[in-house]
């Protein structure tokens, strides 16, 4: 494992044992380069991977922070939200969990995606339409754009399932990249 993915891991624990809390500005990138002895490039990265993974969000000139999550999983007024550290098939590994895809296209991203994703416009993208099912029940709709040079490989037949699935364990295992326990 590189040394900015580990970087990344262990911040990913701590802001999932609650060390950072959701709306919480991380320290800055010179604190972070001491407390990991490690260079700017690399903790730029690891941050660049957990903005990627959807944690944290980067604001121009004021920090870097932690993304809001919410502890429900399913709120009463909108539609149920997948857990960002686990996804939706994990969230509910009690049920049969589905998709029906809609569309599966690579495409150059709108601008405010391509900024969220922090890539160029012109960069590909896949865009995913799917709808969720729990016991053959449609539950929520997802739209979804990844990078491709990021998440390689996607197929129909990856949507059927987890996509959280496919990274974790088909792609990461293909790109040699072990786990850290």
């Amino acid at each position: 494992m590189f040394k900015y993915q580990i970087i990344a891991k262990d911040i990913q624990e701590k802001i999932e044992n609650g060390q950072f809390k959701a709306g919480e500005q991380l320290p800055q990138e010179s604190e972070m380069c001491k407390h990991y002895n490690a260079s700017r490039i690399t903790i730029r990265e690891a941050m660049n991977q957990l903005v990627l993974q959807g944690l944290i969000i980067k604001r121009r000139g004021s920090g870097t922070f932690v993304k809001n999550i919410a502890d429900d999983m399913q709120n009463k007024d909108s539609f149920p939200k997948s857990s960002q550290f686990s996804g939706f098939t994990k969230d509910r590994a009690n049920f049969k969990v589905s998709s029906d895809i809609h569309n599966l296209s690579v495409v150059n991203p709108p601008i405010e995606v391509a900024e969220q994703l922090k890539i160029s416009p012109n960069s590909f993208t896949y865009y995913i339409c799917r709808t969720r099912l729990i016991d053959n029940k449609p539950v929520v709709v997802e739209y979804t754009y990844m990078p491709i040079d990021v998440i390689s490989g996607v197929t129909l037949d990856t949507l059927k399932g987890s996509i959280y699935d496919y990274i974790e364990h088909t792609l990461m295992c293909t790109q040699n990249i072990g786990h850290i326990n």
